[in-house]
């Protein structure tokens, strides 16, 4: 008989420690803090629809494209190359930093990088400053090339295609629909 209750007792002081346990896990998972804007977690830049089929996008990578690689070092990248064809594109980079100087610093970085291939445009309807040239190669494998950089909440956007279908209309609506999901992640 006390081998009973004794084997009760431990039974029921067991479930009391588990619903602890389970009531501390919960009260964890409810005052998580969402991630800092150093954490941030982007799995993919282009979305199914975002371009033309004909696009194809690579794997998110870590480091920026050669063209853009001195800009000041950034918190995070997020990079997806992208290929058309045999056509290969330095695609879409993301820079993300912590302080506003730093990313202001980098948005003029490569703008200046992209001035000598071919006059600049601003582009008001993207960012907080944007500036994009489209550019029209003529030859046997007749292409255009647009690139954009902008600016968005500490982040530096650069997007870059070449491709006949890379008309600036095609690659302007694909930073627009980007911008708007890096809003929701980046901004306050």
């Amino acid at each position: 008989m006390l081998d009973l209750l004794e084997t009760n007792l431990i039974r029921d002081a067991t479930r009391i420690k588990m619903i602890l346990v389970a009531l501390l896990l919960a009260s964890c998972a409810s005052t998580a803090t969402p991630a800092s804007r150093s954490a941030l977690n982007i799995e993919a830049l282009i979305l199914p629809g975002d371009l033309p089929a004909e696009f194809k996008v690579g794997p998110i990578g870590h480091t920026p494209p050669e063209i853009i690689e001195n800009a000041p070092p950034a918190t995070q990248i997020f990079h997806q190359a992208v290929t058309e064809g045999r056509l290969t594109s330095e695609g879409v980079a993301v820079l993300i930093y912590e302080d506003q100087s730093e990313a202001d610093a980098a948005y003029q970085q490569i703008a200046g990088v992209l001035e000598p291939e071919a006059p600049l445009q601003d582009l008001p309807e993207l960012g907080e400053k944007a500036r994009y040239y489209e550019k029209f190669t003529n030859g046997y494998l007749s292409s255009y090339t647009t690139k954009i950089v902008y600016q968005r909440c500490r982040a530096v956007i650069f997007v870059s295609l070449f491709s006949p279908k890379a008309k600036a209309e095609t690659v302007t609506a694909y930073a627009e629909k980007l911008d708007d999901r890096l809003t929701q992640l980046l901004c306050p």
